[in-house]
């Protein structure tokens, strides 16, 4: 599993971190001020991923003032969460037009071009196997 070291949200940057133990029916935690984000270690890939977003849209609930209220931030985690399942092809063609940077996709396995040759190469031999 990788997660993100920091997290930006609007002009802040968060720190992100891996917790063995939270209060109990925690799965995360952000603390505004500290600019800290913290998730449960023992989670899987995907329940730990979820819970950054979590935590992110507090930041921004935060951040901009929404008053989302825990309620608001459970209902968009759980629908942006099961938008990007449902339509994979889409959320990496809007990781691609946000950031710049054209993906390249080989069966189910998506590669950033700006690995340069060491795209170039993998095609090549994904296209030989």
């Amino acid at each position: 599993m990788t997660l993100p070291k920091t997290l930006k949200v609007g002009p802040f940057e968060f720190e992100v971190s891996l917790e063995a133990k939270m209060d109990e029916d925690s799965y995360g935690h952000l603390e505004y001020e500290k600019r800290k984000l913290s998730v449960l270690e023992r989670l899987g890939n995907f329940d730990q991923h979820s819970t950054i977003l979590h935590e992110a849209l507090h930041a921004i609930d935060d951040c901009y003032g929404l008053e989302l209220g825990e309620r608001g931030v459970q209902c968009l985690e759980t629908t942006l969460t099961q938008l990007i399942k449902d339509n994979p092809e889409w959320a990496r063609e809007l990781v691609s037009a946000c950031t710049g940077e054209p993906l390249v996709t080989i069966g189910p396995i998506v590669i950033q071009d700006t690995l340069g040759d060491t795209a170039e190469g993998l095609r090549d031999y994904l296209k030989n196997v």
